[in-house]
Order: structure tokens, then sequence, then C-alpha cells
């Protein structure tokens, strides 16, 4: 990370510093996609595993996050970093933390966006794939191992 971006150690409720900011927001994004393919498929979005629900938290799109976080919400903070497309002017300090101003959203959603929709051979589907569609089998995936615990598949990347 850039010398102006120190991290230091997670944060959260508020993110205390750009990177645990950016770390939180892509968080935020992941979970709304699973929220919804989890409700799309008829799932009980507070029918999970590891995390236990809270207050407007559901349980089983954080879990389903987990394998999504080393393969898009890490590796995307760091690229936004390392490569200065966010900037110290993307964010602002208020309420005890330090959060993505409106310009700093729109950059991190249209790369977040860039990066669901590139096409990827995955060698655990056996296909050309999107973290898109991943996101979304991770819902199917849970549903079909409530009848087959067995066969349950969480998502890898290569």
């Amino acid at each position: 990370l850039p010398s102006e971006f120190p991290f230091g150690q997670r944060s959260t409720r508020p993110p205390g510093n750009p990177v645990n900011a950016c770390l939180s927001y892509l968080s935020a994004l992941v979970y709304g996609e699973l929220l919804t393919a989890c409700v799309v498929r008829g799932l009980d979005p507070a029918l999970g595993c590891l995390h236990q629900p809270q207050d407007g938290r559901w349980s089983l799109p954080l879990d389903l996050m987990e394998p999504f976080r080393p393969a898009l919400i890490e590796p995307l903070t760091l690229r936004l970093f390392s490569h200065r497309i966010l900037q110290k002017s993307h964010f602002e300090a208020h309420d005890h933390g330090v959060w993505l101003a409106r310009d700093g959203r729109r950059t991190l959603i249209q790369h977040y966006e860039q990066r669901l929709q590139r096409e990827f051979l995955s060698e655990h589907a056996g296909c050309r794939t999107t973290l898109r569609q991943q996101l979304q089998n991770a819902a199917v995936q849970f549903k079909l191992a409530l009848v087959q615990p067995q066969n349950y598949a969480p998502f890898r990347l290569n």
C-alpha cells in the first residue's frame, strides 16, 4: 500500500482509515449481492452456520461471502490503492470514522462492476464464468447442500 494509506489493522463501525472504509464498502456490496441471491432462491437469510444474526444483518450472506474475501474484496482493495485509483480526496472523515466520499464511491463501484463482469476460466466450475455468476452460484450451491450436504462446494478461485 502507498505510504499515505497506512492500514494497521481492521476496523469497522466506523472504519478508521481509507483502507478499512474501502474494505467495508466492498463487503457491503458483496453482502447485498448475496442477500439478493439467497432471497431469490427461497433461502432464509438467517440460516447461517458461521455468523450469528445481529441487528439488521443476516448470517447466511455473511457466511457465503467468506470465500469471496480473498478472491474479490481484498485484492480489489489492494489494486485500488496500489494503482492509486483511489486518492485522499475520495475520502472524508466524520462521526469518528473515515468514509468514502461520493466520487470515491463512484470510482469504487465502477471498478467493482468491471471486476464482477470480467470472465475467467474456472477450473472448479469447469467453464468460463464471472465473479457475479459465482456469487449467484454460491446461493445455488448452498441450497443444493441442504438436500445433499456431501456435495457442497464453496467458491474457490483457481
